[in-house]
């Protein structure tokens, strides 16, 4: 038994866990949203402080709302969410809308939904975080990274994969992959099952070309357990012999990010909502913004990209378009964006100006805190005091 089994879980997360309610309602939510179960059970938390709601379990908010008579009665629930989605110690719009959101999907799947109010609004109290991430930033990231890690993040990177993305082809890629690669592939397409909502329903494809394929040639020749994957194993190992997970990929990338110093290095501050704008899922923007702005001037066609990151529904709606199904005219439209997704080999974007090095280097956190240490010990060296 691990020891994480044995502790015991605070007493309204265990009850949250174990109600009948909450376990329906997650086993209908796709994977990506399964992040709701953590939001609700943080309203739950907050519930059991407020007056007359100290002992409710999920099942009797369900009963409740249905048995509700009076219009302060049906309303006395979305009242509560709605407050705590404006008071809750997360400032962003988007974490304050994910609570709300939660709560009401709830609701929703378990045949009992709060009324609709358009009118409410969630006021957010910081601005969103701006993606920074740049081509340059994922090159030096790729720079420091080891074996491993330099080919997931190349993978990730020319294929403009989600982190799932990543997951599912680490599972089950490995058999054409390899096969694409003892034939001297250049271009080596990764099919998928669709994202989110198109999960098993609308399947697409991405494509990695040269700089992903010589990374994972160098992991199978010199790092990889077992050397080249095998059909059906996966194409990376975590340290402890299992498969590389989504998660594991997250923290990898965020421990490089401190490495570089593209984020402070203090893992234990206290602020856990602080984004930096580095975040994994930003290759994906910051791939696309590179192919706008560089490949489509050579006429690379942008829908590619929508492919590439499963944004089938945002093709043709009325599905007259199936460019995709020619992966010889995909295949011919990578290698237009190939050169500049090959950071390593391809298409090198200019040096920033002296300017634009010192702009982002007072953006950087990690500068801003090696400056407050400096100013800290400055008063030591004022006055004499060191003569």
């Amino acid at each position: 038994m691990s020891a994480r089994s044995v502790v015991a879980l605070p007493p309204v997360a265990d009850m949250v866990r174990q109600d009948a309610s909450v376990r329906a309602w997650l086993t209908r939510l796709p994977d990506s949203t399964r992040v709701y179960g953590a939001a609700f059970r943080q309203f739950m938390d907050w519930l059991h402080l407020q007056p007359g709601w100290e002992t409710v379990t999920p099942s009797q908010l369900i009963e409740r709302q249905d048995k509700a008579q009076t219009k302060s009665e049906r309303y006395a629930i979305l009242d509560l969410a709605q407050t705590y989605a404006n008071s809750m110690p997360a400032k962003s719009y988007k974490s304050r809308l994910l609570a709300y959101t939660a709560i009401r999907s709830f609701f929703a799947h378990n045949r009992s939904s709060l009324s609709p109010d358009p009118k409410f609004r969630i006021h957010a109290l910081k601005p969103p975080t701006q993606g920074r991430l740049t081509s340059q930033d994922v090159r030096r990231l790729v720079a420091a990274a080891k074996v491993r890690d330099r080919s997931t993040i190349l993978v990730k990177w020319m294929g403009l994969l989600d982190n799932k993305g990543l997951e599912y082809a680490n599972l089950h890629s490995a058999g054409d992959l390899v096969s694409d690669m003892k034939a001297g592939k250049h271009v080596i397409i990764l099919h998928l099952p669709g994202r989110k909502r198109q999960e098993n329903q609308q399947p697409y494809y991405t494509l990695i070309g040269k700089d992903a394929i010589d990374a994972l040639r160098e992991y199978f020749d010199t790092e990889r357990r077992g050397g080249w994957p095998k059909k059906g194993e996966p194409i990376w190992y975590d340290q402890y012999g299992g498969p590389l997970t989504r998660q594991a990929f997250a923290q990898i990338f965020m421990a490089l990010n401190r490495r570089v110093g593209h984020v402070p290095k203090d893992r234990k501050r206290k602020d856990t909502s602080v984004r930096y704008g580095y975040n994994c899922h930003e290759m994906r923007d910051a791939a696309k913004s590179l192919l706008h702005v560089k490949a489509k001037a050579d006429r690379f066609d942008m829908d590619v990209t929508q492919l590439m990151m499963g944004h089938t529904d945002k093709l043709d709606p009325d599905k007259y378009d199936k460019f995709y199904e020619n992966p010889d005219y995909v295949i011919q439209q990578y290698t237009i964006a190939e050169p500049y997704l090959n950071i390593l080999s391809g298409k090198q974007e200019p040096d920033i100006s002296e300017d634009k090095m010192i702009e982002r280097l007072l953006a950087s956190p990690r500068f801003k805190e090696i400056i407050s240490e400096v100013l800290e010990r400055a008063p030591k060296y004022q006055g004499g005091e060191n003569k």
